[in-house]
């Protein structure tokens, strides 16, 4: 707002009969004199200043003013100002250091914990948690599938920091088919670590050790109760991975970054009770051609699928599951499809054939 004033006027107290403009800006009045005394015109970022002093002081509002134009919130503040309201949103008992305001976030350096040692970070000042400020685009792991595929451990990941998702308050372990994904662009830590969430871990632990850059990775598993890969192709879990895709790409234009889809694990096997190789091959393809066709109208092109070739457990190896992934590793369409086999494929094959 431009307070320059345009026109005085001094008043005598017994000249205050009717309203009259005291000081007024080239966008309207500023004060004005009324029977009652004088009426103020605040700016926003005044409004905004009281709001937030307020809220640090515990009366009545007790988060970040929402307005669109966040980037310029703290124009009007002195430096040390700025990084002591900035210092709050971090989080008190964090030491950091270097605060700014970066666009819609708080910038500062600190040694926070995990093997990323002392760097940068960032804190949206509207909501999420703290995440790594990193060069290069939002890395994307994805995965879909059954009840196996929101698996997860509670051990706390290498670069906590690195390996983000979407701060809906659901972590990495999806929705599970109950409820419908909420959509944000905010980013939050996990509190689980699921089969995706290891994959950049150990992504990150290969660039460290090369002295590579360490990305951001953006994990999530949506998964439901299908009972075949052709109800999987239709069901919660897919419309669920939609919504997550577009918070990831919501998160990365906040960060001015652009997306890397890097992998779409598709983890269901043993979950499909069709008992028919070809029509879990078919499910499969389905389920390929869905996300595909989907991800490429929103722009995120066609991801590379990763799955896992299952051999099994102790005395149990439904046929349809064997021979369906057989007739998938050699005709999965134009997909671009990698299996992952472990060691003990080679004596399975041995015993079976």
């Amino acid at each position: 707002m431009n307070n320059k004033p345009t026109s005085t006027t001094v008043l005598e107290p017994t000249e205050i009969a009717v309203t009259q403009t005291i000081i007024r800006a080239e966008n309207g009045d500023v004060i004005v004199a009324v029977e009652t005394g004088l009426r103020m015109r605040l700016s926003d970022r005044v409004i905004e200043d009281i709001a937030m002093r307020l809220g640090k002081s515990g009366h009545g509002f007790g988060t970040m003013p929402q307005r669109d134009d966040t980037n310029n919130l703290l124009a009007d503040v002195d430096p040390s100002s700025q990084a002591e309201e900035l210092s709050y949103f971090i989080g008190e008992n964090i030491d950091c250091w270097d605060i700014q305001q970066r666009g819609e976030f708080a910038s500062f350096m600190a040694d926070l914990p995990g093997r990323q040692g002392v760097r940068g970070f960032l804190k949206h000042l509207k909501g999420g948690g703290i995440i790594a400020d990193t060069a290069g685009p939002l890395q994307v792991i994805l995965a879909i599938g059954g009840t196996r595929a929101a698996l997860a451990t509670v051990e706390c990941d290498r670069y906590p920091y690195h390996v983000v998702t979407s701060a809906d308050d659901i972590g990495a372990v999806g929705c599970s088919g109950e409820t419908v994904a909420e959509k944000t662009a905010f980013l939050e830590g996990l509190r689980e670590m699921t089969h995706e969430a290891l994959v950049a871990d150990s992504l990150l632990y290969h660039a460290q050790q090369e002295r590579s850059r360490l990305p951001l990775y953006f994990v999530r598993a949506e998964t439901d109760g299908s009972h075949s890969a052709s109800e999987l192709a239709r069901g919660r879990a897919i419309k669920n991975l939609m919504v997550c895709a577009k918070n990831a790409m919501s998160a990365a234009r906040n960060l001015g970054k652009h997306v890397a889809l890097d992998a779409v694990f598709v983890d269901f096997s043993l979950e499909d009770v069709s008992g028919d190789a070809v029509d879990y091959r078919d499910g499969m393809l389905a389920i390929f051609d869905e996300i595909s066709a989907k991800f490429s109208e929103i722009g995120l092109g066609t991801p590379r699928f990763f799955t896992f070739f299952e051999c099994g457990v102790l005395n149990y190896l439904p046929p349809n599951v064997l021979e369906g992934q057989w007739e998938l590793l050699w005709s999965h369409a134009q997909h671009d499809l990698v299996f992952v086999a472990p060691i003990m494929l080679q004596w399975l094959y041995a015993e079976v054939f």
